[in-house]
């Protein structure tokens, strides 16, 4: 035990847009996870777990609130989730626990319009992170960065960063890129020194967060948040070539496989309609305006880099990891591992994430180990959902589970009292500016996509078609297993007006 207290303390070590196929505990021949490796061989590895949106904010306040995207409100990027108590952070605090927060947030808009919140770019956040207010959506000390790779210098870690650049900035250090090709595709040498890059500054205050939690002598909820393997896919120099490009399979992609989905499919590969706005990405002569200019050796090199991104975040979570055991805290400490959604990385045509419910973009690597609790090792191929992580791990800690919460507590699978906890995953996707809007259920051997105001969506037998090639929403023998799915959908839909308004933490 750790000598503090009998509630367990909570790690949660997250990343940003990360692929199951990324590590090695998933079965990846190409990439060298030892750290998050071990994690999984001493605890539960999760192979059907999903996101509830493919994009970083909604799926980030899921993950913290226990709801869906349509109970919490924050239903795409740029907009701001509200601060009212209902994240895992503020009830534990309220609990007693110490509550820490280090790395990427992302739980409001980073764009200066039309809502400005604290974690806007604008021409005066210096001045705003130096007097950071807390507690920050129940924090009581948070350290946050914001952007990525060459333009992730912005928050706590960039005023440390600046202490160490001087007059340099991180974008001034990019090479000239070895693949200039359209934006998610991309893969840049970079001068930015190792012990400087921002996974190694996430490991660095963690430890520091660790160690100042193991002194409060309280129970903690510590959160260290990595802003990689997002793009741009910028490596730093000295780490080129840890993966190596001819190891690395290339994309799942046939030609003519997006004729039978919906048509933004088709119009992302071509270029005529990009996430995460209606406009396409036109950013210059130097980029392709579409997906499929992507040459298969660029493919190739840029996927390489990505992976080489996740063993850097790897060797910064063994960082935490070992402090971890360093200080004695690992018998009664939750350690969960995940990320906010998957990445395309040329599958099916496409890159990035949005407006698309392929696997590779939902279904998320989740591992978790804990010692004094866990009753059930090894592999996991129960359905879970990021929204069940807030009331498991409130339940472990000895709080009851508010019933406006959406995902279900998994400690009965935890201790090995029930094979699973759910039947089916619900995601969603939202984009006003595109008029997007996406319900998907995932059962174990389904899945069913409808699109409002559309008369396509996807059906998709992962049994027979994991790789999701065979649209059968239009078959003329699925259609009783849509209407079944569909009824679905329609109840998720429905769960947060039969719900009691949320209370305010300390009200009745």
């Amino acid at each position: 035990m750790d000598g503090q207290s009998t509630r367990p303390n909570i790690l949660l070590i997250m990343t940003d847009q990360q692929r199951c196929d990324s590590l090695g505990c998933y079965g990846s021949e190409f990439v060298r996870t030892p750290s998050l490796d071990r994690l999984a061989a001493d605890g539960l590895l999760f192979t059907r777990a999903y996101c509830t949106n493919p994009v970083c904010t909604p799926s980030r306040v899921s993950l913290f609130t226990g709801m869906h995207v349509g109970s919490h409100g924050a239903w795409n990027i740029g907009t701001i989730a509200e601060d009212n108590g209902t994240f895992l952070s503020a009830r534990l605090a309220e609990a007693g626990y110490d509550t820490r927060y280090v790395g990427k947030a992302h739980f409001s808009s980073w764009a200066a319009s039309p809502q400005r919140s604290l974690e806007s770019f604008h021409d005066d956040w210096e001045r705003n992170f130096r007097r950071f207010p807390t507690p920050y959506y129940g924090f009581e000390h948070a350290e946050l960065s914001m952007g990525h790779t060459s333009f992730g210098h912005f928050g706590h870690y960039g005023l440390w960063l600046r202490e160490k650049l001087g007059d340099k900035r991180p974008a001034e250090l990019v090479r000239k890129a070895k693949s200039i090709h359209r934006f998610g595709a991309e893969a840049y040498d970079w001068d930015m020194p190792v012990e400087l890059h921002n996974s190694s500054w996430v490991a660095e205050r963690t430890v520091h967060a660790l160690r100042e939690a193991k002194a409060a002598g309280k129970p903690f909820l510590i959160a260290a948040s990595f802003q990689d393997p997002h793009h741009p896919h910028c490596l730093p120099a000295s780490l080129g070539g840890t993966v190596d490009p001819s190891r690395v399979p290339p994309p799942l992609w046939s030609e003519g496989e997006l004729d039978d989905k919906p048509p933004h499919f088709k119009s992302a590969h071509e270029g005529e309609h990009a996430y995460p706005t209606k406009a396409p990405f036109r950013t210059g002569k130097e980029y392709p305006d579409a997906f499929s200019a992507v040459e298969a050796e660029e493919a190739q090199l840029a996927r390489a880099y990505y992976y080489a991104m996740v063993q850097l975040v790897d060797r910064c979570a063994g960082v935490i990891l070992d402090e971890l055991a360093g200080l004695g805290l690992v018998d009664n400490t939750i350690v969960v591992f995940t990320t906010d959604h998957g990445e395309l990385l040329g599958d099916h045509g496409l890159w990035l994430k949005g407006p698309f419910h392929y696997e590779q973009l939902i279904n998320v690597p989740l591992l978790l180990r804990w010692p004094a609790g866990l009753r059930r090792t090894g592999v996991c191929a129960s359905l879970a959902s990021l929204a069940d992580l807030a009331p498991t791990l409130l339940e472990a800690a000895g709080q009851q589970v508010p019933g406006w919460i959406d995902g279900h507590s998994l400690m009965p699978l935890l201790r090995n009292e029930q094979p699973a906890v759910r039947q089916h995953a619900f995601i969603e996707y939202v984009d006003t500016v595109d008029d997007l809007r996406l319900k998907t259920v995932v059962t174990e051997r389904y899945k069913l996509t409808v699109y409002h105001r559309r008369e396509y969506g996807e059906l998709y037998d992962l049994r027979e078609d994991p790789r999701e090639t065979v649209n059968l929403f239009h078959a003329p023998a699925m259609q009783q297993v849509k209407m079944r799915l569909m009824a679905l959908i329609v109840d998720e839909m429905e769960k947060p007006e039969s719900k009691l308004r949320r209370p305010r933490i300390g009200s009745s």
